[in-house]
């Protein structure tokens, strides 16, 4: 999902500023005499204001969080400073309700202020898990409760989450598993376990990951991610999704593989949304014979920047350079481009792939017939 994947990196590799601005607020609905709730808002006020300082840990998380999702708490690890780090959100804690007798479901409401003394408007709504820990609490993802009825299948290294009533479809279960042994092949690994939440749109990937409201629910209609610690997340309504099982084992094998290449291999093996590298190289090549745009300029997979809506120009940029290199020197000098910590322009630069050259060469690849194979 276009902007699911570059949230999360911004998130992540984000500075940390100061908490100096830092707001905290509760709402009226939440019960501030119940002793438990003070606990636990203390817990909760305390993380807002630290959490920003690790991605590794925190004391007010659930210490196994750390170890299932790596970085459980990404989503909002930063999300109250825009890219140039100045604060333009503040939180409230909206309702507070218990799901069990361990446990509460706490709704953080990012808010914007309005301006010129307008009110305040929800900007975010998130939702995360109180755990009673000893005397006090602990917090975690809410993936677990969002998808506490759904169904659950073991297919030999995937396992998949369905929500009720939708069948499992075994064709692209076995489409997904031979994909997976191709992968396995072209990568020299073995087969990764990997969580397949299986969602129906992306605003249902939201939703499984704790948003009850993000403005980013409703702009894509196919899309998903893979999250950290081998967990997928498809808004296609589809137990196939090849692109971004290529990125858990990429992300597995490798230590930090340029985003360009990192999307642009996913994009020549799974293709892109609905449809496969084929298709959309199709799609390329028939705007270019009729556009003319300087492809050196489309090198940032974060862009977002579309063809109808549905071809990723960075990311057939990037596939283009991966075939290339796959089919004049073979996956081993692809393979060794990933494996170096060397700048990726030098790397390339080194096989004759330069930004001056970059459009020649790939409307010269987009000319030949493709091919590929494990």
């Amino acid at each position: 999902m276009r902007i699911l994947l570059a949230s999360i990196a911004i998130l992540v590799s984000a500075t940390v500023f100061s908490q100096a601005e830092y707001s905290f607020s509760v709402s009226p609905w939440v019960d501030t005499a119940d002793v438990q709730n003070q606990r636990l808002l203390s817990v909760v006020d305390d993380f807002l204001q630290t959490k920003g300082q690790s991605f590794h840990s925190n004391a007010n998380w659930l210490a196994s969080d750390f170890d299932r999702y790596k970085f459980p708490y990404a989503d909002i690890g930063r999300i109250e400073y825009d890219r140039n780090g100045e604060k333009i959100l503040g939180a409230n804690v909206m309702n507070i309700v218990s799901v069990s007798e361990q446990e509460k479901l706490v709704k953080l409401g990012f808010t914007k202020s309005g301006e010129n003394g307008a009110p305040a408007k929800i900007y975010i709504i998130y939702n995360v898990i109180a755990v009673k820990h000893d005397e006090g609490w602990k917090l975690k993802r809410s993936i677990d409760y969002q998808t506490k009825d759904w169904q659950q299948f073991k297919e030999k290294s995937l396992t998949y989450f369905l929500p009720p009533g939708i069948a499992l479809n075994k064709e692209e279960v076995t489409r997904q598993l031979k994909d997976i042994s191709g992968i396995c092949q072209f990568l020299g690994m073995d087969p990764l376990p990997i969580a397949y939440y299986s969602c129906n749109t992306p605003k249902q990937v939201f939703e499984v990951k704790g948003f009850d409201y993000h403005p980013s629910m409703f702009v894509s209609e196919t899309g998903g991610l893979a999250g950290y610690r081998n967990i997928i997340f498809s808004g296609n309504h589809s137990e196939y999704y090849t692109h971004e099982i290529m990125h858990v084992y990429i992300n597995e094998k490798f230590n930090k593989v340029p985003v360009l290449l990192n999307e642009g291999i996913a994009t020549l093996v799974g293709g892109s949304g609905a449809n496969s590298y084929s298709w959309h190289r199709e799609k390329l090549k028939n705007y270019l014979a009729a556009n003319t745009i300087d492809l050196s300029a489309y090198t940032n997979a974060y862009a977002n920047e579309y063809i109808d809506d549905e071809t990723p120009i960075a990311y057939m940029v990037g596939a283009l350079i991966c075939e290339r290199i796959i089919r004049l020197y073979g996956k081993e000098k692809l393979l060794e481009i990933f494996e170096s910590n060397t700048d990726m322009w030098e790397s390339l630069s080194a096989l004759g792939i330069t930004k001056d050259n970059l459009n020649q060469l790939i409307l010269k690849e987009l000319d030949r017939e493709f091919s590929f194979s494990w």
